[in-house]
């Protein structure tokens, strides 16, 4: 049995973890960009997605979301985006890098989410 104290500091570090805090999961979306090397709306999709699985905890993502994450984003964004947005969720869904789940509903495939979990863990 841990005693007290260590329970105690073990809440601590996963209520810290689950609030993003010390965590590479806590980075923002421009952040996450900036360390991804993002170049393309595409990346800035996925970079928009991975802070939203992996920060804000959400395995569904709604096209609103991520147009609003990848506005957040100001360094990255660019106004084109927007409209050309659908074509880049639809060449994402071809290549495999996001799964539809639902009507401008998605979520990162498994081998995206393990590659973006390397990246981010790494930095």
């Amino acid at each position: 049995d841990l005693p007290l104290s260590s329970m105690a500091e073990v809440h601590q570090d996963s209520s810290a973890y689950a609030a993003g805090e010390g965590s590479s999961f806590g980075h923002t979306t421009s952040l996450i960009a900036q360390m991804t090397s993002t170049k393309t709306g595409s990346d800035l999709v996925l970079a928009a997605m991975a802070h939203l699985t992996f920060a804000q905890k959400k395995d569904k993502i709604s096209r609103s979301d991520i147009l609003n994450e990848m506005k957040g984003a100001a360094s990255f964004y660019q106004e084109n985006y927007s409209g050309n947005l659908s074509k880049m969720l639809i060449a994402l869904v071809k290549n495999k890098k996001i799964n539809p789940i639902a009507k401008d509903t998605y979520a990162m495939s498994s081998s995206l989410r393990a590659e973006f979990e390397t990246k981010l863990k790494s930095n």
